[in-house]
């Protein structure tokens, strides 16, 4: 079971159970931006048979709002997943760990109650990890080219835990 928190998912692309539409408060939580699709795209083709739960939070433009982002995972946390996976993060960075975040707070408590948490570290090539990739008990992860090089848009810093690829991935 895999709750994914993103701009949504479009169904007639990419099959998923159920979810909830925190932008437009309904229980049709289409992707009028893509991106979210193209995540559930990828973790489709990596376990095609799980479990996929969405929780669309950012709007078509791939904005939202934190406490957008803390409703969506409460809405998670409750559907009793095995893996939380943010392919998002927030504009702002930090160089360290950022537990004092309202969103990196509730990551690392899901962490303590058994839930996998995995986010993207960020796609500005700072030194500096977004949140809730910033989290000390979520799995942050960076991106990498075809030549399995660091993508020159990824986050990194020393608190990165792995690297996946991340460009020119083909759905």
């Amino acid at each position: 079971r895999i709750c994914i928190i993103d701009t949504g998912i479009d169904n007639s692309v990419v099959n998923f159970s159920y979810g909830y539409d925190f932008v437009n408060d309904d229980d049709d939580p289409f992707d009028d931006h893509g991106h979210g699709t193209q995540v559930a795209s990828v973790v489709r083709e990596i376990a095609p048979d799980a479990e996929l739960i969405v929780a669309k939070v950012l709007d078509e433009d791939g904005n939202g709002y934190e406490s957008t982002v803390l409703k969506g995972l409460r809405y998670c946390v409750k559907q009793d997943p095995d893996i939380i996976l943010f392919s998002i993060g927030t504009t702002a960075t930090t160089p360290g760990f950022c537990d004092s975040n309202k969103v990196a707070a509730e990551c690392n408590k899901a962490v303590d109650n058994g839930i996998f948490v995995v986010a993207a570290s960020g796609n500005d090539g700072s030194k500096n990890l977004t949140c809730p990739a910033c989290a000390s008990n979520v799995v942050s992860v960076g991106a990498t080219d075809d030549f399995d090089e660091i993508s020159n848009f990824s986050n990194v810093n020393p608190t990165l835990d792995l690297f996946a690829p991340g460009e020119n991935i083909t759905t």
